[in-house]
């Protein structure tokens, strides 16, 4: 009987081992160029799920692409349940959204228990916008961000570095990616919901790409789209901006227009456009931030000034350059990147950069990466003319290795040369020489501590001819362009020796001056 009693009892525990399954979403907020505009249901996509029987775990797993999990060979209890975490180390994934850096804790959510008696279906698990939602939805931007990232580069691990967002409801800290904690710290204002502002949380995981997977020196500090910035910045938050704008490209069911990059706030919103771009006179020169993310968009989402059609064109190309050639260098640039790409598929050059003559992505936004009609003239035996005089006024570049080198034929008066209207951060050192290239009559680097244009000038007595040297200045930029001028003008009146003067002059206006009517001394000279 005993015998008999065990091997039921063997029968009836195999019987009670059940599959459980479930699935989970989340609501987000919808949006367009006008801002939020309603609430969806979204899967929590390749998010950790915990099973607990009566509070213990008891199997570990993830959602997959519909947020769906199952769980087989459970053990039969009345009080079963599900914890779902935002996070995920594996997959080519390693996400965690934590509430702050000082507590640090995962954001979770718990479902209700059943009873496996009488279901093995947990159903679908909502998180809603005033509970859990904001966490998962920083989290499945981070699934994209990684998903993304795994299409661009195919041997990427099953578990990368770690991304770590950190968020909390009414954190008023700001929202920036912060290099010393390799994290991402996001607002969680009600005047200024970061948390489901996709394109700025995607923006942020671009620096965080960048500083992981190739090489940032950005100054940090205040910006705007419309501003000129150091060349460092500009290309680290234009690379911020393609990236975000990539991503959501790369899902398109969710992301009808990934151009516009919107930003909505509590009350409104504001939006500017990469692919037109926006502030179309502004967004010029690589020192500005729209016109880096500008031409990156450009290079894989074709360009009206090139045969490039629409759809994906350059991504592998872009991504070799940011993530190969990149990190071999310093002061990383938007000309760091050009160079790269240069290294990585020199035929699609021409299309890339233009020519002083050809239309191109980089020149449509006033990036002159590319010789100018001058060239060559690195030496004095092949100096350029330069013509005197307003319409003398000629663009130049500093593509070319080595410093640019112009003759100018000068008439008698006083002959001045200056570079102006700096472009691309490019910086000047002018030097002006006699005929032989050998002695050195002015040089000037600096126009003042503020305009890094350079000026010189030197008297000419005679019908005369100079050479005139213009040198790059500075470590961080190599190419830049300037425009460069000569003239001659009027010689200014000779001045006197100081303590000169005419001494009947001198004591006659004294003594008007101080009226001394009787005391006529003759001034001594």
């Amino acid at each position: 009987m005993r015998t008999a009693f065990f091997l039921v009892g063997m029968a009836s525990a195999a019987a009670a081992q059940v599959t459980v399954s479930g699935a989970v979403q989340y609501e987000d907020r919808t949006y367009d160029a006008a801002g939020f505009n309603g609430t969806t249901m979204r899967p929590v996509r390749q998010a950790d799920v915990e099973l607990l029987d009566t509070g213990t775990s008891v199997a570990l797993g993830s959602t997959d692409e519909t947020g769906s999990f199952s769980f087989s060979g459970v053990a039969a209890s009345s009080s079963l349940q599900v914890r779902i975490y935002a996070r995920r180390a594996g997959g080519k994934i390693n996400a965690v959204v934590r509430n702050n850096a000082g507590a640090s804790a995962i954001y979770t959510a718990l479902s209700a228990s059943i009873d496996t008696s009488v279901t093995t279906s947990f159903g679908t698990i909502d998180l809603l916008q005033t509970g859990a939602g904001p966490a998962f939805n920083i989290f499945d931007c981070a699934v994209k961000c990684f998903q993304y990232l795994a299409s661009l580069q195919p041997s990427l691990p099953a578990v990368p570095p770690p991304m770590t967002v950190y968020w909390e409801l009414n954190n008023a800290n700001g929202t920036y990616f912060d290099n010393a904690a390799n994290g991402i710290f996001l607002l969680g204002l009600v005047s200024d919901p970061d948390q489901y502002d996709d394109d700025i949380i995607l923006h942020e995981m671009g620096h965080w790409v960048a500083f992981n997977f190739s090489r940032d020196d950005t100054l940090g500090g205040p910006h705007s789209v419309i501003d000129q910035l150091d060349p460092r910045t500009s290309w680290s938050e234009g690379w911020a901006h393609y990236w975000s704008a990539a991503v959501r490209r790369f899902f398109p069911a969710e992301y009808a227009n990934p151009n516009l990059q919107v930003d909505n706030f509590g009350s409104g919103n504001s939006v500017f456009d990469i692919e037109a771009p926006s502030f179309p006179t502004l967004a010029v020169m690589a020192t500005n931030e729209l016109a880096v993310a500008t031409v990156l968009w450009h290079l894989i989402d074709g360009n009206t000034l090139s045969p490039l059609g629409s759809g994906s064109v350059y991504e592998p190309e872009i991504w070799s350059s940011v993530s190969v050639q990149i990190p071999l260098q310093i002061n990383i640039t938007l000309e760091k990147f050009h160079s790269g790409l240069t290294v990585v598929d020199p035929a699609i050059m021409p299309t890339v950069s233009g020519s002083e003559t050809t239309p191109g992505i980089f020149k449509e936004r006033e990036i002159r990466y590319y010789p100018d009609d001058s060239d060559p003239n690195e030496s004095t035996g092949t100096a350029a003319p330069l013509t005197l005089g307003p319409v003398g006024l000629v663009q130049r570049t500093f593509f070319t290795p080595g410093d640019d080198w112009y003759s100018v034929a000068a008439t008698p008066g006083l002959l001045s040369v200056q570079t102006l209207n700096l472009g691309d951060g490019g910086d000047t050192v002018l030097e002006l020489y006699d005929a032989s290239g050998l002695t050195l009559l002015a040089s000037n680097d600096h126009r003042s501590s503020t305009d890094r244009s350079s000026f010189v000038e030197t008297p000419v007595a005679a019908n005369a001819t100079f050479l005139v040297r213009v040198t790059r200045g500075g470590t961080v930029v190599q190419y830049g362009y300037y425009d460069l001028q000569a003239q001659v003008g009027p010689l200014p009146p000779p001045i006197p020796p100081h303590g000169a003067h005419h001494c009947g002059a001198l004591g006659m206006d004294a003594v008007a001056l101080l009226g001394l009517v009787r005391l006529l001394r003759r001034p001594r000279c």
